[in-house]
């Protein structure tokens, strides 16, 4: 039959995997709604960039850059088949997933903007690894704890959020590790859920674990789009 076009993809879920994790109602139409958003503004992020490298005395290196970085741009985001109903990751390999998305959310608050309707929670996933609590605790040292000490030199309240999809862990033994790294490593952060000041979000599928830093967690109304786009 003639049917509505699914986005497959023979991809899947790997360790080392960054990207964009996205719930939504509509797989469907959320899909094709990500992939514009995430497209709209990636396109501005790059021109930038373009903006920022040129050199007057270096013409000929700054179109062979320009021409390496629009022959990735076909293949900047990849639709990742999570396994997971209304559950959609999309594959970045060219865009910082924390920077585009606070573009995008900074910019859908300061124009009062409705970019969504199927989107929900749109999370950046800026690392990943096995989801064994060892690979966690391992990758969370390497990658986090250098990123938290140089984004956050005073004290901060924190929550960490875990959650599972379609896997078999033990929540409470994922965020009592993660605490007690922080507690050790970066004694002046605070642990709580209320009003934190960001947000470190473990999310499991299958048998990867997916890590986001939710730097503006309150202010981006828990990183849910569709709530951020609702006009007054």
């Amino acid at each position: 039959y003639v049917g509505k076009k699914k986005y497959k993809s023979a991809l899947q879920l790997t360790p080392g995997i960054k990207g964009f994790l996205i719930s939504c109602n509509v797989e469907q139409k959320a899909t094709r709604e990500a992939l514009n958003i995430l497209n709209e503004y990636s396109d501005g992020i790059i021109m930038e960039s373009y903006e920022d490298t040129k050199s007057l005395s270096e013409p000929i290196d700054a179109m062979e850059r320009q021409s390496d970085d629009i022959r990735e741009l076909d293949n900047r985001f990849q639709v990742i088949d999570t396994k997971c109903k209304n559950l959609i990751f999309i594959k970045s390999s060219v865009i910082d997933p924390m920077k585009l998305v606070d573009t995008i959310f900074e910019d859908i608050l300061s124009k009062n903007i409705v970019k969504a309707r199927f989107c929900q929670r749109f999370y950046p996933v800026i690392s990943s690894s096995h989801c064994n609590i060892t690979s966690i605790e391992k990758k969370f040292n390497e990658f986090f704890i250098p990123m938290l000490i140089e984004r956050y030199p005073t004290p901060q309240k924190y929550s960490v959020i875990v959650k599972f999809r379609n896997s078999e862990q033990n929540k409470k033994e994922i965020k009592n590790k993660i605490e007690d790294i922080l507690c050790e490593k970066i004694p002046h952060f605070i642990c709580s859920n209320i009003l934190c000041d960001f947000s470190i979000s473990f999310v499991i599928i299958r048998n990867v674990c997916l890590m986001s830093l939710l730097n503006n967690y309150q202010k981006f109304k828990k990183y849910n789009i569709n709530n951020l786009s609702e006009m007054e």
